[in-house]
């Protein structure tokens, strides 16, 4: 009996596997039928007269351009820069101003200098009209002058750390890339 049932479930799977093959060729067979009745695919091809045009070859190359002269400027003093009046890449004169750095207080130190100059001056005048007449001291006088010397001296410091401040162009030429901006340290 189990030979019987065997030989039944084998006989089963060959004849339904035989007509899903049947089936699936027969299906096969149509769509390559119906695949042969369409007409042949055709390409669209089109024809250009060639013409020469001039070209010229370009060798790309790595490296660095430097102008003949070129400098890299830094003030002598820090400070917070107030004025930068040229953009980079902008052609300036020698002597032009590029960067201005804040120098109000060492304007400032100056005027109270020149001003007290101007008392000494006054000081000295009338010092010299009245020891012409023998009322004054010479020791009033020298003092007088020493004062006027110093003060001159002193004046004279402050102009140079006042030029430190200002960064004028060395020779005319064009600006190069700068990070600096208005406020920057």
């Amino acid at each position: 009996m189990r030979v019987f049932s065997w030989l039944l479930t084998l006989s089963g799977c060959v004849i339904l596997t035989a007509g899903f093959a049947g089936f699936k060729y027969r299906q096969i067979s149509s769509a390559m039928a119906m695949a042969a009745s369409f007409p042949p695919s055709y390409e669209t091809v089109t024809a250009v007269r060639a013409e020469g045009e001039p070209w010229m070859p370009i060798r790309r190359l790595t490296g660095t351009v430097r102008a003949p002269e070129f400098v890299e400027i830094a003030a002598e003093s820090s400070g917070r820069v107030t004025e930068l009046p040229h953009a980079a890449g902008d052609i300036v004169s020698r002597g032009e101003v590029i960067l201005a750095l804040f120098d109000e207080d060492l304007q400032a130190q100056r005027a109270a200098l020149d001003a007290d100059l101007r008392l000494v001056r006054l000081q000295l005048e009338r010092i010299e009209r009245l020891k012409q007449e023998s009322l004054a001291s010479q020791d009033q006088l020298d003092t007088l002058l020493a004062r006027s010397q110093s003060l001159k001296s002193q004046i004279t410091a402050l102009d140079a750390q006042i030029s430190r401040m200002t960064i004028r162009a060395p020779f005319t030429g064009r600006l190069g890339i700068y990070a600096q901006s208005v406020g920057d340290l």
